[in-house]
């Protein structure tokens, strides 16, 4: 129905039911990604809102070389719109203020689960692609920047109840762990 009111027009819109962009997955990933150098931490957002990841979280850790501001943060949120567009998302994924990890994971706990990606095999580590073929809906996974999670960070996490896991036999860069995590949620829980 339109009404014209003042020389307005408005629109009104009964909205019978809703259904789910089928182009989003029906799970919730959230990639708690270390602070790396801009232009990469750039591209991570990119590719990951590509793959189907819920929301990015850009996280201070003790290595972190970057640092963070707003003009970054606006930055971010255009990058994540952009490529929600071009991969048809049904929603654009929040790109969050920075937070110290201590915030980031207390954020994880509100969580179905949490891991945190670990070049090193400590006690309890599981394969990434075991952790992400579970049961679960929301999900956070951490990545550490350049030079990986101190094992001061990596007591913290387990200290906290996150799940150490492992990328595999060789060393990743920050920015290729955080795209094969989320290419890895795709591939397992989007088929």
């Amino acid at each position: 129905m339109f009404i014209i009111n003042g020389g307005r027009v408005f629109a009104e819109i009964d909205i019978n039911n809703k259904t789910q962009c089928p182009n989003e997955p029906g799970y919730r990933l959230t990639l708690f990604a270390s602070l790396i150098k801009a232009d990469k931490l750039e591209f991570v957002i990119q590719k990951a809102v590509e793959l189907g990841v819920f929301r990015i979280v850009p996280v201070i850790t003790e290595r972190s070389i970057a640092k963070e501001s707003d003009a970054k943060t606006k930055r971010w949120h255009a990058i994540a719109e952009a490529a929600a567009m071009q991969s048809h998302r049904g929603i654009i994924p929040e790109v969050a203020e920075t937070v110290r990890l201590r915030e980031a994971v207390a954020v994880s706990n509100g969580l179905d689960r949490a891991a945190a990606a670990h070049e090193k095999i400590v006690p309890g580590t599981v394969s990434v692609a075991e952790w992400i073929g579970g049961k679960w809906r929301s999900s956070g996974i951490f990545i550490g920047p350049e030079g990986g999670f101190s094992d001061k960070e990596i007591s913290f996490f387990t200290e906290s109840g996150i799940k150490i896991i492992t990328m595999g036999r060789r060393v990743l860069r920050a920015e290729t762990a955080a795209i094969a995590a989320a290419a890895l949620a795709s591939l397992i829980r989007d088929t």
